[in-house]
């Protein structure tokens, strides 16, 4: 067996999502070399794809053991531990791979992540930043860290990050929701209308974004488009307490006092 051309073609399979080929072949490649670390990397990840997390962990710290300065190995192996929300593992093998290999810009990315959902937001910021240093420009990136940037109360830094993964992709409907809700904050009124709508465009099924178009409406005082947009998104998700809520308070608005307790 030629273990390079069959590494290749795992490559290969592994492009096409041909997950089950590029399996076998790697199977194939550890019955005749059991410690072919590329071979059991590979591996990791393709049962980490399928489903097994259990034997993708089994796999790449079998590669750690032959090789424990192999940082992308830490880092596929921080990738499961997120998944399976041990976050605390995650972070240990993340931040194991940077100590080897300080460029890994999407490792700084996946620590942002994790920080973030933990709510420690300057670490969150400080990763998302870092990625962005090593060129790791991606749209949810931006949109990441503008809402972690957001959390923290800078409106404005928020507002660029969101438009930034708009440069990237014009078509991106959760970085115009948030852009919307930014403008909102703002009191900007008339642009956050005009980023959910664009959001709506794309996505006519954002029940969010009908609420909050309404929300914008209803602080402009145009209670009837406020009401049209809150019963929208109550025809999509008719248990939408919140869009109740607001509905109600147009209403009580419009002096509707039946429809409002209703």
């Amino acid at each position: 067996m030629n273990v390079r051309k069959s590494l290749n073609l795992v490559l290969e399979h592994y492009q096409k999502r041909n997950l089950k080929k590029a399996e076998d072949i790697c199977r194939k490649i550890l019955k005749n070399q059991s410690d072919n670390i590329d071979a059991l990397h590979f591996l990791g990840i393709i049962c980490f794809e399928l489903g097994d997390n259990d034997y993708a962990i089994h796999c790449i710290k079998k590669v750690l053991e032959l090789d424990p300065y192999f940082a992308d190995a830490y880092n596929n192996l921080g990738n499961i531990f997120q998944k399976i929300n041990q976050r605390s593992e995650a972070i240990l093998y993340y931040q194991k791979a940077l100590q080897i290999n300080p460029e890994l810009a999407q490792t700084y990315y996946n620590l942002g992540l994790i920080f973030q959902e933990e709510g420690k937001l300057d670490d969150a910021i400080h990763n998302y930043q870092r990625a962005l240093q090593l060129r790791f420009n991606t749209p949810g990136l931006y949109n990441n860290l503008g809402l972690a940037l957001h959390d923290k109360g800078k409106i404005e830094e928020a507002i660029k990050c969101y438009q930034s993964a708009l440069h990237l992709n014009p078509d991106y409907t959760d970085a115009h929701y948030n852009l919307g809700n930014a403008f909102k904050e703002q009191g900007s009124l008339e642009e956050a209308v005009l980023c959910y709508q664009k959001a709506l465009q794309i996505n006519p099924n954002y029940t969010a974004a009908y609420n909050n178009l309404g929300n914008a409406f209803q602080d402009q005082g145009k209670y009837d488009e406020a009401i049209t947009y809150y019963k929208k998104a109550l025809l999509l998700n008719p248990d939408f307490s919140e869009a109740y809520f607001n509905l109600g308070n147009a209403l009580r608005e419009q002096q509707n006092l039946n429809e409002a307790i209703i």
